[in-house]
């Protein structure tokens, strides 16, 4: 679509990119499984579950903010707790719903 202003400039509105939620979801996954791929994070784990599947669901949080995680069976057994934190050797993985 092109506009045209009072002195006869032309301009051409960008295009909006539409994304599918799988789409979009998949982008950011790759995004930050690529920037924060070696990422240690220290907070509040609060609303633990470790539900008959063997996963653990919980969420960790600061003074600011807040992320969902869940922690699947597979690497909950590599996981240790130490008196510095909560060592995630597996990598835990933050839910497909950022």
């Amino acid at each position: 679509m092109e506009l045209r202003d009072q002195l006869g400039f032309r301009f051409t509105a960008p295009e909006r990119r539409v994304w599918t939620v799988r789409a979009l979801v998949a982008a950011v996954r790759a995004h930050v499984e690529r920037e924060y791929s070696d990422a240690w994070v220290e907070g509040e784990i609060s609303n633990f579950r470790a539900p008959d599947s063997g996963h653990l669901y919980f969420t960790l949080k600061d003074g600011n903010a807040q992320i969902r995680v869940v922690m699947f069976q597979f690497e909950g057994a590599a996981a240790a707790v130490s008196s510095g934190g909560w060592n995630a050797g597996g990598g835990a993985g933050a839910g497909d719903d950022l």
